[in-house]
């Protein structure tokens, strides 16, 4: 299985709780769950694929 993390670094670099691993995966995992990341993987993949 393959993984990605999106993101773009600079807020990550910041810092603060919002950023920490836990936030970012709770974020990504929500964006998923609204069918979010379906065009950026061009409907190949679904949210529930991504959870």
């Amino acid at each position: 299985m393959k993984y990605v993390l999106i993101g773009n670094g600079i807020n990550i670099q910041f810092g603060g709780t919002a950023y920490s691993n836990y936030f970012i995966l709770e974020r990504i995992k929500s964006k998923a769950k609204i069918g979010g990341y379906a065009k950026l993987f061009d409907n190949s993949i679904t949210g529930e694929d991504i959870l």
